[in-house]
């Protein structure tokens, strides 16, 4: 089973549809309006990539790479003839292979809506405006030409461009995440979208959006041995496995809030969905090493992304995010500055001074209003 150019732009059309579709319904009920957003398929690059952009007219752009959509497909269709990933994927001890194609199509449905919303979380959540006014003086000033028109989201190991701050850059990646995590449970978690065939129940469709993060960002070379030492202080992306450990834990809060008969006992801790992640990374190495013959692919690489020092810096950055907030307020088409939000980012001002201060903060872990 193959896809041509065709099937892929008429299923990535389709998901981009039914994404924008999501997204504007919300919007209708809290402004009245909607977005138009044009899509295209790219054929510049030959590995997982999008970017999101504005036009000098105001439009609205978001590019999927054909190739993106052709790595995760292959990877699935090939995979998924393994009768224990899928045991993995279905939960199911006998192997059917009709189900296993359906399943084929399914989760690379699910990680094509993953990396849209992403892309979309920086034009509905007025990221790509913002940096446009932003790179827009850096010019006045006389700096060096960057291309802002082209705003791609998932270069591998790129430096911050200087008319933001890396810290900057870092937080608005993160919370593209974070939107795009909490629309895949509002997707994936919603009753009419269980058909109890192949998504069995809530909490299986929170499993296989875990399993399609982790594939993504394994094919996108989380395990990757790194050959030098990456300064991720300086990058625009921080490291992909902090992305994907801080994606499931907003996964995990989203599903309690936006699924009332679940209860945070009824999940289990993050730490397992963590090492789930891992197995499944591990089946992506395998893949990578069998069909793309690279051997530097390991869940044991890269893991210093986890320690201590990584972790105080994460903490910083989403400490950071709150001094965005009300920059992005008249960007934005959801609403990130409530009451509410201020008097949280009021008390993080407090706690941000005392972690640099005295290199600590009582709070394990800050979470901001989803919407």
């Amino acid at each position: 089973m193959e896809w041509n150019l065709e099937d892929i732009e008429n299923a990535c059309n389709k998901a981009f549809k039914g994404c924008l579709n999501y997204l504007n319904n919300d919007l209708k009920n809290f402004k009245s309006k909607e977005l138009s957003v044009a899509f295209n398929l790219g054929l510049n690059k030959e590995t997982i990539n999008a970017s999101a952009s504005v036009d000098e007219n105001g439009k609205y752009h978001v590019v999927l790479e054909n190739a993106a959509v052709k790595i995760v497909f292959d990877f699935y269709n090939r995979i998924l003839v393994n009768e224990d990933f899928y045991k993995i994927v279905s939960g199911e001890d006998k192997y059917d292979r009709e189900k296993a194609s359906k399943y084929v199509d399914l989760l690379t449905e699910m990680t094509i809506k993953n990396i849209l919303f992403h892309e979309l979380g920086h034009i509905f959540n007025g990221h790509v405006d913002y940096i446009k006014d932003i790179f827009n003086k850096y010019k006045q000033n006389g700096e060096p030409r960057y291309d802002v028109t082209n705003y791609t989201l998932y270069e591998i190991n790129s430096h911050a461009r200087p008319y933001l701050q890396p810290k900057e850059w870092q937080a608005i990646e993160w919370n593209a995440d974070d939107f795009s995590a909490t629309k895949m449970v509002g997707l994936f978690t919603y009753d009419s979208n269980i058909d109890e065939v192949l998504i069995k129940n809530k909490f299986h469709g929170l499993l296989l959006i875990v399993l399609t993060l982790s594939v993504m960002y394994s094919l996108m070379g989380m395990g990757r041995k790194n050959d030098s030492i990456i300064d991720f202080k300086n990058m625009e992306h921080l490291p992909k496995r902090a992305r994907v450990k801080k994606y499931i834990g907003v996964l995990l809060a989203a599903c309690t809030k936006m699924n009332e008969e679940i209860k945070e006992t009824d999940i289990l801790p993050i730490e397992e969905y963590v090492k789930y992640s891992f197995a499944i990374e591990n089946w992506a190495n395998q893949y990578v090493k069998q069909y793309w013959k690279r051997e530097n692919y390991s869940t044991d690489n890269n893991l210093e992304e986890l320690d201590e020092e990584h972790e105080n810096y994460y903490l910083e950055v989403e400490l950071f995010y709150y001094t965005l907030l009300e920059k992005l307020e008249k960007y934005t088409y959801f609403e990130v500055y409530d009451e509410e939000t201020k008097k949280v980012a009021e008390e993080i001002a407090i706690r941000s001074f005392l972690f640099k201060r005295y290199g600590t903060t009582e709070f394990e872990y800050i979470k901001f209003k989803k919407k």
